[in-house]
Parts: structure tokens; C-alpha cells; sequence
């Protein structure tokens, strides 16, 4: 990337630091409203005592010597941001549920809960 922007006249009292992004306005209809255009250099904010406006410097973030065109893309105004589609529902069964299954399904939970027996020596007596 080239040399900083140089941002002029800025009004004196204006709150901007380091780090803050500039966005585009939308006034002149070429660009939409809010689109990121440059963030404040390192040291770029240069207030002088006395002075009504301040300078402040700020690189660019799109490399323009890279790039021949740029596409903007935007919403029109009052069209619904689109929407996560819901979950899935979980499949099930065709055939319904029946108390014999359901009772089948409890006894075999409470056979797995039961210890087994200790095997039977099979054999004399001592």
C-alpha cells in the first residue's frame, strides 16, 4: 500500500483516535451508506493548539494500485435480512407407538439395571 490519506479540516472538538474507521456517507449515490473506506493511522490524529481543524492521516483498506474494479454489493432498504433455516425435526417411526412396546422398552431398561446371579457350581457337596 501507498502513502496514507490525508484527511483536512476536520473540526478541532472531533472525538476520532487511532484504530477508528472512516465509512462511506451514501450522499453521492456511488457508494451505499456505511461501506469501510480507511482506518486511522498510527499516530495520524494531529491536532495543533490554536488551530480550528485538525489533520488526521489514514490507510486506506482496499490496496488500489491491486485492484482495477470493485463490486459493491447492498440491500435495498426494506428487504428482511435473511433468516437461519430451523433445525430438522428428528425422524420417527411410521408405526405408532403401542403400550406394548412401551412396556417391552421398561422391562428390558429394568433387565439391564439387574446384577447377574453368581454362577451355580454344579458338582459334590464338600
Amino acid at each position: 500500500r501507498g502513502q496514507p490519506l490525508e484527511i483536512k479540516n476536520l473540526p478541532s472538538n472531533s472525538d476520532i483516535k487511532e484504530g477508528d474507521i472512516f465509512v462511506s456517507s451514501g450522499l453521492g449515490g456511488l457508494y451505499p451508506p456505511g461501506f469501510p473506506v480507511a482506518k486511522v493511522v498510527p499516530q495520524g490524529v494531529e491536532f495543533k493548539q490554536g488551530a480550528p481543524s485538525a489533520t488526521v492521516k489514514a490507510a486506506p483498506l482496499v490496496n488500489y494500485e491491486a485492484t482495477r474494479d470493485v463490486l459493491l454489493i447492498w440491500r435495498k432498504p426494506g428487504v428482511p435480512e435473511p433468516q437461519p433455516l430451523p433445525a430438522p425435526e428428528p425422524k420417527r417411526s411410521s408405526k405408532p407407538v403401542t403400550d406394548e412396546d412401551k412396556d417391552a422398552k421398561d422391562t428390558k431398561q429394568a433387565d439391564d439395571r439387574k446384577p447377574e446371579a453368581p454362577a451355580r457350581q454344579q458338582g459334590g457337596t464338600r
